[in-house]
């Protein structure tokens, strides 16, 4: 097999992985929505520059990176079971999803934001019609994204599970949207700490002045306020 039929034999490999992330996947949807050939899908890719990282690289075409990162991101696996997947290095997987998360980082904020007025609007009526209840503008909770021990204040990272995490909070709409992530705190830290400490917690607290403002809901695992409304607790009453 030659060099040429290799490498078209990766591409293909790569592109028939990436159909299968996105049919599993149905928040891509600015990929999933449209109806692509193998021919055109790279030319889209290229037509969105935010996500590129270096189009003249001479390592790896962009596109590719982008699938190398998708597929890893998709199926959490390891960089040396994607590579073999795939078709290439561990090394190179890692640069991927290195340089493609760089990416997305960089462009998070213009994602990720607090809605504004007319927003909150949309997702207040958003929950009201999934689940009947008035006046709620996101839903909070935490989940611990496991890590590699640290070599710095190793067992702070340990969370009540056992094992080594970064407690991240995270708030999202009546379409499971993020509006809102801090993701910078130890696995060990309590839930209600990160949300006392969060700028989404003082904005709310400084704006909040009644409940036409607008309520999050979560669990009992955050302390009562103004503009939190612990829906667990509150079912589990109500039931007994």
């Amino acid at each position: 097999m030659n060099h040429q039929r290799k490498e078209k034999l990766k591409v293909l490999v790569a592109w028939v992985q990436c159909i299968r992330i996105i049919n599993s996947a149905p928040q891509i949807k600015k990929i999933k929505e449209k109806d692509f050939t193998f021919n055109e899908y790279p030319q889209y890719l290229q037509a969105e520059p935010w996500i590129l990282i270096r189009p003249d690289s001479q390592e790896n075409l962009p596109w590719i990176e982008v699938l190398v990162a998708l597929r890893f991101f998709a199926c959490g696996g390891f960089l040396q079971v994607v590579g073999d997947t795939i078709g290439i290095d561990k090394s190179t997987v890692s640069r991927c999803v290195q340089k493609v998360s760089d990416a997305l980082n960089a462009k998070a904020d213009q994602f990720i934001k607090w809605p504004s007025v007319q927003r909150k609007g949309d997702i207040k009526q958003g929950f009201f019609d999934n689940g009947g209840f008035p006046g709620v503008v996101g839903c909070i909770d935490g989940t611990h994204v496991r890590i590699s021990a640290p070599s710095h204040d190793e067992p702070s990272f340990v969370n009540r599970k056992g094992y080594h995490s970064i407690n991240t909070q995270a708030i999202c709409d009546h379409e499971g949207r993020f509006t809102n992530v801090v993701a910078r705190w130890p696995g060990s830290v309590h839930d209600s700490h990160i949300m006392r400490c969060s700028q989404v917690c003082t904005h709310l607290e400084e704006s909040h002045l009644s409940v036409q403002d607008g309520l999050i809901l979560g669990d009992s695992g955050y302390a009562c306020r103004s503009f939190y409304y612990d829906t667990i607790s509150e079912t589990n009453r109500a039931m007994s």
